[in-house]
């Protein structure tokens, strides 16, 4: 249960008096939840007492008769001498008695709920003593009457009226406005002096405030392409915290009652209002007061962008805000604004700038976060399911929304009717913990409250270290001159580089690649499973590259200063890459050397293990890895990687800077002071029982230095490779820039280690298990394999074989960051036979223990069980389906939003859900081989690397086609037929040929004449027939697919 929240309020003879309040727990008292219903209801009385009687007011002196009628149709005043029941204005009583006899004004609420009370007992507000008019028409008795009489009517309700706007004025003193319902209350006071207590105060004009939205919408949309409307929100929750004044916690629930959904400027200010009330503090024995004229906001919360775009005249601001992944949002200069308040006539200035802590936290959305600071998401299947047993849930409407994360996770309107005490501890909670994780971020990263100065991404505070390192005492590491802005370099960096780098920045700019991810087979059956990852494997790469010197001027086609200056071996170079390889073996680092190359290589053709050689496909730029390349730009330790495997390589060019290993360069150096830190914090979280604040406490703290450590390799890259992104203020798409510590040399170095321990590892792993293994896929940092037989996992002996073709370097280097093994195992380590599956790269999972679950473009929730997921998918291979049919959730970018290009120009948001199909089987990164269903008890094939980039991509083409419409992994015969159809079929014919009704008919007679079977002659398929036979005697492709034998599974499924 939180804690209560502590207001500071008075001292008396020394010592401090406080009152509890419990604005928000995770356990309520009834009386609270009671005083938030209530708070509610008064709320919504006034806002229709007020609406109501400004537009009696204002109508009745232009038009006495449309006056009457908006008196007829008033839900709350009547003029009729006839209603019972009727209570009048000077009939509630303004004042009370105290305990000594006094009369003193009565408290505002009390004559709010007096009035609620009357009008739900059937009461009606009266508008007209001794009145002239009875029953019926209202309109017609007032014609009826003289003019002295109409004259007398009008005067009398006016004056009515401004006596009832005394009253509730005086009730709603220090109100917002009465339109708007907010859940916060005032907090008591007792304003008490102690005669030896002086009279101390301090006043403030200028405040600092954190300020945690969100929103809850009605229902979630799940119509294709529908809007979600601003009167579609039900509430906006906000939590405060002030960084002077830490022990102050303000925090509520607007509701957004008449569905017209709240205004940006108007719901600041109710928040300024909620401030000005409840601004009860002391400080050093002095009471502080507030006359606020400037409040300084840091406006944050998750995926900001869904919610800042929930108020009105939000794309109207001339806020300049950067958008990243479509809705999370961040500033770096202030929003200016004031809002008017009437306790302060001239205004009050806000400047309020923008954080979104999706952009400083791991995956996993606020679930992740509620963990790390120990506040859980709520979980609102739990109460699904009491409902349904109940009957107050439908079985189909329940059954509906666990396909859509829970029923009323997406019918927030029907939770907030059916349990409103629980959706108030469901809103607030996101909030709550938003600023929660906001405030471990700050307090891990040793962060100060200057909001402009807040990193906006962790990524942005990762490099700090690295680049205050290559400004000042790291300066030759830096590839740019030191004297260099910036700002300047933004604009065209290799206009800037040191003048003899800029090929070599160029360079290493082309031979940047992202990590390996290839699937070695497409199959499911059952075995071993062994999922290995690489020891930290970005930590380890940072650990083993050396540093860098680019002050060093270059030398031409000679090898005798390697090392020690640049070098530059060019296409006069008579150095091949023999001789380069033996020259570079000598060095400490071997073989983690800097430097760029352009070879042209080949693989044996009796190889048969797996190329982790980078080459792109001219079709989409992708990475290719195939075993001959022409003319390919790669890193210079991918070069070293393909040699060591047997690949002859043809050197034209290499550039290999200045380097030594005599310590970390500014990038591992600043990642491995995050890991340290990282481990250390884990070391002092397994002091304490899991669970435990301790324990929590140095859980955050190793995720959020993970974190951190994780994102100085992807700042390195950023921008290597041209991207775009569209601009908040002009919705043109813009070159994103590069980072401070961009270099694309070391960005390639990082992942290019990365390929050469994964691949020693699955080495290390076919030496060991020889027949008895079969690899899966890698994925960047990891292998997975299967082991059949009775083979089972041997750590020692992989390590063996894994240390025994590295250098022992590798291993100093390894231990010097606190790792005693280059890899580690994931998920169950009992060796137990389990069904499993591998249907494609990223595409994966096991049964029967928690191994693997890798969704592979499959839309889930975040709550969702993935073990469950993983069962659901094997069934669909065991059943022969290829595809899965799922939902991609999708929303609409909100700089689109702003300028109006996918909606129209109010800056709603789309929330839609699309039908996708995801398939099932391979992505052909490598070629199909051979069946080896029989070794797993299964069904499905191996693969291996192609020939060639343009062999790659035509059979990648082609297999779409086939592998859209027929399952090619279920049996021996169908994989045979494939293997025949993409080694004989032209595909000259379209998809939609393939899917007319009559082709799998045709298909069948025409191969089962080819066979020579003796069946019917269909005189339709003789010129078709007599075209296979043609093509067939001159060598050509023939003009019919085989693979049509088989039903059409597109096709029958429409």
């Amino acid at each position: 249960m939180r804690k209560a929240i502590k207001h500071t309020i008075v001292t008396t003879n020394g010592s401090i008096e406080t009152y509890y309040e419990q604005r928000y727990a995770r356990k309520h008292s009834q009386s609270y939840h009671d005083f938030v219903k209530q708070e509610a209801e008064i709320n919504k009385f006034i806002s229709t007492f007020g609406r109501e009687l400004q537009s009696i007011k204002v109508v009745m002196p232009r038009n006495s008769v449309k006056g009457l009628q908006v008196i007829e149709k008033s839900s709350i005043f009547t003029v009729s001498k006839d209603a019972k029941h009727v209570l009048f204005s000077d009939q509630v009583s303004r004042t009370r008695k105290s305990k000594s006899g006094k009369k003193v004004q009565r408290d505002p609420r009390s004559v709010e709920l007096e009035l609620l009370g009357k009008v739900k007992e059937g009461m009606l507000l009266g508008l007209l003593r001794n009145s002239l008019l009875g029953s019926g028409s209202l309109v017609s008795q007032f014609r009826n009457l003289s003019s002295e009489q109409q004259s007398r009517v009008i005067a009398g309700i006016l004056d009515e009226i401004h006596e009832w706007q005394l009253l509730i004025d005086q009730a709603t003193e220090g109100s917002f406005s009465k339109s708007a319902n907010t859940l916060s209350r005032k907090a008591s006071t007792k304003k008490t002096k102690s005669p030896r207590q002086s009279s101390a105060k301090h006043t403030i004009s200028t405040l600092k405030v954190v300020i945690s939205i969100d929103f809850e919408w009605d229902a979630l949309k799940l119509k294709d392409r529908e809007i979600r409307r601003f009167g579609d929100v039900l509430s906006g929750q906000y939590a405060m915290f002030f960084p002077d004044y830490p022990d102050l916690d303000i925090h509520g629930v607007v509701f957004n009652d008449y569905r017209k959904g709240f205004n940006f400027r108007q719901f600041f200010l109710l928040l300024v209002d909620r401030i000005q009330k409840e601004f009860i503090v002391k400080k050093d024995g002095v009471i502080v007061e507030l006359d606020l004229k400037k409040l300084n906001v840091l406006l944050t919360g998750y995926f900001m962008g869904v919610d800042f775009s929930a108020l009105t005249g939000w794309n109207k601001l001339r806020a300049k805000l950067t958008v990243i992944d479509k809705q999370k949002i961040f500033s770096l200069r202030p929003y200016v604004f004031k809002v008017r308040h009437k306790l302060n006539d001239e205004g009050i200035r806000v400047s309020m700038t923008f954080r979104d802590t999706a952009l400083l936290a791991p995956m996993g959305g606020l679930k992740r976060l509620g963990e790390i600071v120990g506040q859980p998401k709520i979980d609102t299947s739990v109460i699904d399911k009491q409902d349904f047993k109940a009957g107050l849930i439908s079985q189909e409407s329940y059954q509906s929304g666990l396909q859509n994360g829970g029923y009323y996770k997406s019918h927030m309107d029907v939770f907030l009717k059916n349990h409103f005490h629980k959706y108030v501890e469901y809103a607030l909670n996101d909030s709550v913990v938003a600023l929660k994780y906001l405030k471990t971020v700050v307090s891990v990263y040793g962060l100060s409250w200057n909001f402009t100065k807040l990193p906006p991404t962790t990524s942005n505070y990762a490099m700090r270290g690295v680049s205050s390192a290559l400004e000042g005492e790291e300066k030759d590491q830096r590839i740019f001159p030191p004297n260099i802005e910036f700002s300047k370099l933004k604009i065209d960096p290799v206009e800037f580089v040191r003048d003899q780098y800029r090929d070599l920045y160029s360079l290493a700019s082309a031979a940047y690649y992202g990590g390996f991810n290839v699937a070695f087979c497409s199959v499911a059956g059952k075995a071993r499973i062994v999922d290995l990852d690489l020891s930290s494997a970005y930590n380890s790469g940072g650990a083993l590259m050396p540093r860098p010197n680019y002050s060093q001027a270059p030398e031409l086609n000679k090898l005798g200063h390697l090392f020690n200056v640049e070098v530059v071996l060019n296409e006069h170079s008579s150095i091949d890459f023999q001789a380069l390889y033996s020259r570079l073996s000598k060095a400490e680092g071997f073989p983690f050397v800097l430097g760029v190359v352009k070879v042209s290589f080949e693989y044996p053709k009796d190889y048969t293990g797996i190329t982790t050689t980078p080459q792109r496909s001219p079709l989409n730029d992708n990475p290719v890895y195939v075993k001959t390349g022409e003319n390919v730009v790669m890193p210079l330790i991918d070069a070293i990687n393909a040699y060591e495997h047997g690949a002859k390589i043809m050197l034209r060019t290499a550039i290999i800077p200045a380097q030594y290993w005599d310590r970390l360069n500014a990038w591992s150096k600043e990642q491995h002071r995050f890991l340290r830190r990282r481990q250390k914090a884990k070391r002092n979280r397994d002091k304490f029982p899991k669970g435990s604040p301790e324990y929590l406490r140095y859980e955050a703290m190793q995720q959020l230095y993970k974190l951190a450590g994780n994102t100085i390799y992807g700042k390195s890259a950023q921008s290597v490779r041209p991207k775009k992104s569209r601009n908040y203020m002009t919705n043109a798409m813009d070159d994103i820039s590069i980072s401070q510590i961009t270099d694309p040399l070391i960005a390639g170095m990082y992942t290019a280690i990365t390929r050469y321990l994964v691949h020693h590892l699955y080495d290390a792993v076919s030496k060991v298990y020889r027949d008895s293994v079969i690899g899966l896929n890698i994925t960047t940092d990891g292998y997975t394999f299967a082991l059949i037989g009775n083979a089972k996992y041997n750590f020692q002996a992989v390590n063996d074989a894994f240390n025994q073709e590295l250098p022992d370097f590798y291993r100093k280097r390894l231990k010097s960051i606190g790792y005693s093994s280059g890899f580690e195992r994931k998920g169950d380590q009992t060796d137990q036979v389990t069904r499993f599956y591998n249907g494609r790269t990223r595409l994966n999972g096991t049964v029967d223990v928690q191994s693997l679950n890798a969704m592979g473009g499959i839309y889930y929730q975040i709550d969702d069980d993935l073990q469950e997921q993983v069962k659901k998918i094997y069934n669909l291979y065991l059943s022969g389906e290829i595809y899965i049919s799922s939902a991609s959730s999708r929303m609409s970018n909100l700089t689109e939003m702003k300028f109006g290009t996918k909606n129209h120009a109010q800056g709603l948001m789309y929330d839609w859900s699309v039908p996708v199909r995801i398939p099932l089987q391979t992505d052909c990164a490598y070629k199909p081989d051979r069946w080896i269903g029989d070794l797993i008890d299964g069904f499905g094939f191996d693969a291996k690397p192609f020939s060639t980039v343009k062999e790659h991509d035509r059979w990648k083409s082609h297999t779409k086609v086939l592998t859209d419409r027929w399952n090619i992994m279920r049996t021996p015969d169908r994989f045979s037929c494939y293997l025949e159809t993409m080694k004989t079929f032209g595909f000259n014919r379209t998809g939609r040929t393939l899917d007319e009704p009559t082709y799998h008919d045709k298909a069948i007679y025409l191969f089962d004449r080819l066979q020579g079977k003796s069946i019917p002659i269909q005189k339709q398929y003789a010129k078709a027939l007599s075209d296979i036979k043609a093509a067939r005697r001159a060598g050509r492709k023939l003009p019919i697919c085989e693979m049509a034998i088989y039903q059409n599974q597109k096709a029958r499924d429409g």
